[in-house]
């Protein structure tokens, strides 16, 4: 760990870290997570446990999810794709019952 510089004191706010966690978690959740998401094919123990035991998602996901979609944001910003970053995905699909997010770029220009 990098020493601080001297004279320098950093204190965390647990409130406003608690703040910030339920303002990404609502963002996260604002399109719903209804039907099946292709993230449950990838944990069937936390899909079966989301339907059984409905909760709010965990801290651990949220932080996972919000580090994705800057993660998307950055490749965006590469690809150079001209305006305002919007959307990390080309937005939510339907396939039968299966919901999901795909991440498409065109890279043959």
């Amino acid at each position: 760990m990098m020493p601080l510089p001297r004279g320098l004191r950093i204190d965390r706010d647990l409130e406003e870290e608690q703040s910030l966690m339920n303002k990404a978690r609502a963002h996260l959740d604002k399109d719903g997570r209804e039907g099946i998401h292709a993230s449950d094919l990838l944990n069937l123990r936390l899909a079966f446990f989301r339907r059984t035991k409905p909760s709010p998602l965990p801290d651990r996901l949220v932080n996972m999810f919000i580090v994705g979609q800057v993660a998307h944001a950055i490749i965006e910003v590469i690809k150079g794709s001209g305006g305002d970053y919007t959307t990390p995905d080309a937005g939510t699909k339907l396939f039968g019952e299966l919901r999901y997010s795909p991440d498409f770029f065109n890279l043959r220009g």
